[in-house]
Formats: C-alpha cells, sequence, structure tokens
C-alpha cells in the first residue's frame, strides 16, 4: 500500500477482511482507494483539465491525479472534479461515514477544498466547513466527514440519510466562504493534487477497528 498512516492501514485491512470487494462498477465499498497506479485519472471528471501524473505523496514513482481550473469563466473556471461511477451507491449499507485523501495545492492561493454531493433523492449537501491548504502546500491527508455534524443541506432537501443512501455524484471542489450549492464557488486559476482517496468509517471507530485487525492477524500467525 502506498504512503498511508499505520492507523488507517489496518483499517482498511480490516474493513478489506469484513467486507470484500465486489465486481459492481457503481457500488460503494468501504476501504475502497483511488490511488491512480493504473495511469488513469479512474473515471473522475471535471475541470479545465484532469491528468495522471508523477510525483505523488509516496515519491517521485508515485502517481496521482492532478485538477486544474481557468478562473476565466465558462466550463472549466471553477476548480472542482466529479465522479458518478465507483462514489456512487449505498453509503449507508456499506458502512462509510467519510472520505481520507492526499491533497496538494500547487497554487499561490489558499484552497478551501469541500465534498459535494448532487442529484440525489434527499438533497444536495456539502461540508459544513472548508479543508483549507495553503498556498504551494506540501502533500497533507485530509478527512471529510458524512454525517449530519458534517454536511449542511444547500439545494433541494434536507434528507441527508436519503441522499446517503443513493449517491448519484460525488463531487470535491474549491468553495470558499459560507457553504453553498452547485453555483456558488467563484472562478479561480489553480491547480490541485488528489491521491490516494479513500472510503473509510468515522475516525473514533478507526483505532476499534485497527485493534481488531492487529489482533485478528496476530491470531492467524
Amino acid at each position: 500500500m502506498k504512503h498511508r498512516t499505520l492507523l488507517v492501514s489496518f483499517a482498511v485491512i480490516a474493513a478489506l477482511i469484513c467486507c470484500p470487494f465486489t465486481t459492481a462498477s457503481a457500488s460503494i465499498v468501504l476501504g475502497q482507494i483511488d490511488d491512480f497506479e493504473n495511469g488513469t485519472i479512474m473515471s473522475w471528471g471535471g475541470g479545465a483539465g484532469l491528468s495522471n501524473q508523477l510525483g505523488g505523496p509516496g515519491g517521485a514513482a508515485d502517481r496521482y491525479l492532478r485538477v486544474t481550473s481557468t478562473g476565466s469563466g465558462g466550463p472549466g473556471s471553477r476548480l472542482a472534479t466529479y465522479n458518478d461511477f465507483q462514489w456512487t451507491g449505498d453509503y449507508l449499507s456499506a458502512g462509510v461515514t467519510g472520505l481520507q485523501m492526499d491533497l496538494k495545492n500547487f497554487s499561490n492561493h489558499e484552497l478551501h477544498m469541500r465534498l459535494f454531493i448532487l442529484f440525489s433523492p434527499g438533497g444536495e449537501f456539502t461540508s459544513t466547513n472548508a479543508v483549507v491548504l495553503a498556498p504551494n502546500s506540501d502533500w497533507q491527508t485530509v478527512y471529510f466527514g458524512l454525517t449530519s455534524s458534517d454536511m449542511m443541506a444547500v439545494d433541494g432537501g434536507f434528507d441527508l440519510d436519503l441522499t446517503l443512501a443513493s449517491v448519484q455524484r460525488m463531487m470535491i471542489r474549491h468553495q470558499p466562504g459560507e457553504p453553498g450549492g452547485i453555483g456558488s464557488p467563484p472562478p479561480i486559476a489553480a491547480t490541485l493534487g488528489m491521491d490516494n482517496i479513500t472510503a473509510v468509517p468515522e475516525p473514533a471507530t478507526l483505532g476499534l477497528v485497527a485493534l481488531g485487525a492487529l489482533a485478528l492477524i496476530r491470531r492467524r500467525r
């Protein structure tokens, strides 16, 4: 496994032991990771340009997804990328209560990153608090929660559970200021690096899951 803390590594191992991957192409699974090591953009879209690049958090040979925006108005002017495939589905049944990922700001200004869930039946929700990336930051591991304390309704409804039971599009975007809907992010010329996007349980359970996985591994040895 690539750049990853020991705690989350055990949590992912435990998730794989308890909930093995399925072959469904559009169904979220606890523990799944987009690490971009296959050289593709792994079904992500949006932005002015998406590319698979070398130089991720794991070093010069580590691949990551690079997202760019123009800031000039029109398509591609806002910094955002979305997924309509492997990051859709029933998050509640899968036990996924957050996404962890490595992010890097290649721009000369701050980026305020949020999750944004669109087109789902319970309404559209975005992160209540943005993760702020300093200008020209190094790679850092961040966590976006998906619970009622982490997400705010912005368009179309107020039923977070209904939305999480049928996610149609998962977006990661720069949106400063107060949480807003689909038209709220301002245009910006920026470049973002993303890697190791991982479906995880809430942080409070990671320690218990990791201990359980460690005990199971020791018992099998």
